[in-house]
């Protein structure tokens, strides 16, 4: 059996770009997944790799970049160009004509209004080998 498409879903958002390469590179057609109940802008643009969930909004003039995550509730707003690799976490918003430079993490529920400039493996004390602990 020959595949033609491929989609990367991995939540490391470097990893995530170098397996696009890589796919990329060996011939296969990197697609961008939208599922129904979610909005794209037909003014607006997604790359390769993209994924835009549930409830999210992607408004007119935006564009997303190459394996960017637009996770549930997620909205970007109009005239915004969102990096590679980026990752924006359910209900995160990002306000109209912004730019989020490549590899960035919004978290759940937050308004982008430019402070994170690092990707998050610079803004956590331990890069990406944390754990979430219930505290009993």
């Amino acid at each position: 059996m020959d595949y033609t498409h491929a989609f990367v879903a991995i939540g490391n958002s470097k990893m995530r770009l170098q397996y696009i390469e890589k796919l990329s590179k060996a011939g296969f057609r990197i697609t961008t997944l939208v599922r129904p109940k979610a909005y794209v802008s037909p003014l607006s643009e997604l790359n390769s790799g993209v994924i835009v969930e549930p409830m999210a909004v992607v408004n007119a003039n935006s564009t997303v970049g190459i394996g960017t995550f637009v996770c549930a509730g997620a909205i970007i707003n109009h005239n915004c160009s969102i990096g590679e690799g980026c990752t924006m976490q359910c209900g995160s918003v990002v306000p109209a004509n912004s730019k989020v430079p490549e590899n960035i993490m919004l978290e759940y529920n937050v308004v982008y209004d430019g402070r994170f400039t690092e990707p998050i493996e610079r803004r956590t004390p331990y890069g990406n080998n944390y754990t979430f602990e219930d505290g009993m």
